[in-house]
């Protein structure tokens, strides 16, 4: 099969026109010569249904030029990249392609960016689905959350996530106006493979939003609620329950980790080639204070039928930070202070970040402890305990409406003491130590990996890796565990299952009405 044909979104055909020539239907009736997810093919190639030995017809990529036809995908061609000025018409669509095809699958980040505009950009994007509407949903500050597709480049979608702007007679005024700016501008500077790529944005005085990269495979928590809802349907009929695959683990884990030593040391680690571990000089380090498995979205690879598991991306930076120094005149508002204010995830927040002992007065539930605040250090504890979770894929719990995956696995549970939240903030939910090896799952896992999670969630922060020590410490428990590639083809156990991941596609969604949804 074509990668062109294996590409096809659910609910679209292939139809042929007088001339045998290959165009595309959607689920709307609506037609188009150019792949609905792949774009247009480099010119001169088509795709037409064409004679083969056998007398049938098969769709096949043409070359209207040489008459020529091929089942290889002429985007991965070298010549076909190499001559594709020569049939270039200099318009946008062309030259978005140019840059594609130019580019190896992983070298996403390497596209230049769009400055930070001072116009609205809404009016060059259709709004085809709605995240959050903004009204009560997730983050004061969050105005909504849409796909988008972009009204010139169709073929590419977008998150967009509008930011509540605030009135200059609010209270807060002042440091909403500074996160706003702060998220933006740290997203436009950030360029690493494990963090949510940067595509446009805009602020003015009424209105702002970002446009990030849009991932279709959904999130981690997704993936870990999909496993846990298989694993207690396979114990209700007596049948093998499904378990997360190792390898997967160490991807998911290795990937993560460099996307926070990226935060706090300004470069990837990641590489074998690594021999200096040192930040990057005049690097200020960033924290993102909500590392969950929530923040973690899955992007599947552009190489059609790749085997290879999808990217993991870290995601929503409306709590990040830079980490100056205390009493820097830059130093986050909410780091600061002998108890700094407790924002972020509180079932995910590091030991040392809980109030001892619990209950606590309702005053103390809004700060930390004194003289604890977030770091890098709390960053990958979280992250670890986010590993601990996937390894795990226990049942699910539900607190407020929301599934928030294996929590009980990591934390205690205390009848009756869930109803605001306020146990998950005091030392009595940790559970201690995190090893997966005491799972109770058929395959076990690695001394490796277990030697890993415990290294990344050691109670002390004293005692715990930073990100840029932990990468460093990753790349050689894979060394030893064997887990350093992706699943091996012919390795179906270690490849996630088709029910794992939902593939979000709304390229044939037709646009909604944007004055519902303000300027």
């Amino acid at each position: 099969m074509l990668p062109e044909l294996a590409a096809l979104p659910e609910k679209w055909i292939i139809k042929a026109d007088g001339e045998m020539r290959v165009y595309y239907e959607g689920p709307n009736k609506q037609t188009d010569y150019n792949h609905p997810t792949l774009g247009p093919l480099p010119k001169p190639w088509i795709i037409r249904f064409c004679t083969e030995a056998d007398g049938k017809r098969y769709p096949r990529y043409f070359n209207r030029h040489t008459k020529k036809y091929t089942t290889k995908d002429p985007r991965t061609d070298k010549k076909t990249i190499r001559d594709q000025n020569q049939y270039s018409s200099g318009g946008p669509l062309d030259t978005a392609l140019q840059t594609r095809l130019t580019k190896k699958d992983d070298d996403l980040r390497a596209f230049k960016r769009q400055e930070i505009a001072n116009v609205s950009l809404r009016d060059q994007y259709d709004i085809v689905k709605v995240l959050d509407d903004g009204e009560g949903g997730v983050g004061g500050m969050n105005g909504g959350v849409f796909v988008v597709k972009s009204k010139t480049s169709p073929y590419k979608l977008m998150v967009e996530k509008r930011f509540k702007q605030p009135k200059p007679s609010d209270r807060d005024y002042a440091v909403r106006l500074r996160m706003t700016k702060q998220e933006i501008d740290m997203l436009w500077r950030l360029k690493h493979s494990a963090i949510s790529f940067y595509m446009a944005a805009f602020i003015t005085p009424s209105c702002a939003s970002v446009y990030v990269e849009f991932c279709d495979r959904g999130s981690l928590e997704n993936l870990i609620s999909a496993f846990a809802t298989q694993r207690r349907d396979a114990q209700r009929v007596g049948t093998e329950k499904p378990e997360m695959p190792e390898r997967f683990i160490w991807h998911a884990f290795a990937t993560l980790c460099d996307g926070l030593a990226f935060l706090m040391g300004g470069r990837s680690y990641l590489s074998n080639d690594i021999k200096n571990y040192d930040p990057e000089p005049g690097w200020v380090p960033i924290l993102h204070r909500d590392m969950k498995p929530d923040n973690v979205l899955l992007r599947s690879r552009t190489t059609v039928g790749t085997k290879r598991y999808f990217y993991c991306v870290l995601s929503d930076f409306g709590l990040a930070c830079e980490d100056w120094p205390k009493g820097h005149p830059k130093e986050d508002p909410f780091q600061k202070g002998l108890r700094p204010h407790a924002i972020g995830t509180r079932h995910y927040y590091a030991p040392e970040l809980l109030c001892d002992p619990y209950p606590y007065t309702d005053q103390d539930k809004n700060f930390f402890p004194t003289g604890q605040k977030h770091s890098a250090k709390s960053d990958l504890w979280s992250l670890a305990a986010a590993m601990y979770n996937l390894a795990d894929c226990g049942p699910t719990m539900l607190r407020h409406g929301l599934t928030t995956g294996a929590f009980a696995h990591i934390m205690g549970t205390k009848q009756g003491s869930l109803d605001d939240g306020s146990f998950f903030q005091g030392t009595i939910s940790r559970k201690c130590p995190l090893d997966v090896s005491a799972l109770n799952v058929k395959k076990k896992y690695t001394d490796e990996l277990r030697d890993a999670i415990l290294l990344g969630t050691r109670w002390n922060p004293m005692q715990r890796a930073n990100p840029i020590q932990m990468v460093e410490v990753l790349k050689g428990l894979m060394e030893q565990s064997g887990f350093t590639t992706h699943a091996p083809p012919g390795a179906h156990d270690e490849e996630l299952p088709s029910w794992a991941t939902k593939v979000h596609d709304y390229h044939s969604l037709p646009p909604l009405d944007p004055s519902k949804f303000g300027n």
